[in-house]
């Protein structure tokens, strides 16, 4: 992939706020993430457990968790393209598990604690090509905000962040060369994001010294000057809604999919 995606900034230094917070994070676009994910598919809950038990053994406690694994397969031409199988494996990964794993995690979690989603844009302005996918990122939308309100008066603070386009992996498996190669050129910036430019909104949703006041919100990470935030949202997937590739990828394509105990 050309150029590489920068997933690492030297400049970003580290503030301590999330100093001794132990996190619980799913994320990744292959190997371990990829089985983790399709694992998911098939028996989630005791992944799930597994997942929680390991951390809260080990550390005693979760203080963040960053429900970020999920899979997208190729498009298709109609939404009645999508076999069933497809689709419950997608909703199985993406919204089950997240649901699960945050209800196995919460009674581990005190006041301060922060659970934070990775939704999409897809869920403002979904692709009929890839349906499934998109009705699950409007349905962590919908999670988020009904969770947050059950776990607010706790002293736990539950968002999620709304990526608009990223410079992935993803992005050159998923999509036709002409696309690829001007992928992000239609936004103000000229250009999508690097993976690093995302992660600070983790942080910033995570830190008790940042966000205290910050619950049930989705937070769009992209450049979209002067919009309201629907019509923002909205125009936020040209590059990544339309069409199915000509050419479309064999089997599910992974999106954040492997699990990281910190």
């Amino acid at each position: 992939m050309d150029p590489r995606p920068d997933y690492d900034k030297d400049s970003y230094k580290g503030t301590g706020k999330l100093k001794d917070k132990v996190a619980i994070i799913t994320g990744g676009d292959s190997g371990i993430g990829r089985a983790v994910a399709l694992a998911y598919a098939r028996e989630e809950d005791a992944i799930c457990k597994r997942i929680v038990d390991e951390t809260v053994k080990k550390w005693g406690r979760v203080d963040i968790l960053i429900n970020n694994a999920a899979i997208q397969d190729k498009a298709v031409g109609e939404f009645t393209d999508i076999p069933r199988e497809r689709m419950e494996r997608t909703f199985k990964v993406n919204i089950i598990a997240m649901f699960r794993l945050s209800q196995l995690a919460y009674p581990h979690m005190t006041k301060g604690g922060a659970i934070i989603n990775t939704a999409s844009v897809q869920a403002y302005k979904p692709s009929p090509a890839i349906l499934d996918y998109a009705s699950t990122k409007g349905a962590i939308v919908a999670f988020t905000k009904g969770l947050a309100q059950a776990l607010i008066s706790e002293g736990i603070r539950v968002n999620a962040v709304a990526p608009g386009p990223v410079w992935t992996p993803l992005i050159v498996e998923s999509f036709p060369e002409d696309k690829v190669e001007h992928f992000g050129e239609n936004y103000p910036i000229g250009r999508p994001a690097q993976p690093w430019e995302l992660a600070p909104a983790y942080v910033f949703l995570a830190s008790e010294h940042d966000s205290s006041y910050i619950a049930g919100e989705i937070l769009a990470v992209t450049v979209a000057a002067g919009a309201s935030e629907a019509t923002r949202l909205a125009a936020l997937e040209n590059d990544m809604a339309v069409a199915a590739p000509e050419h479309p990828p064999e089997g599910p394509l992974i999106r954040s999919a492997d699990c990281n105990l910190r």
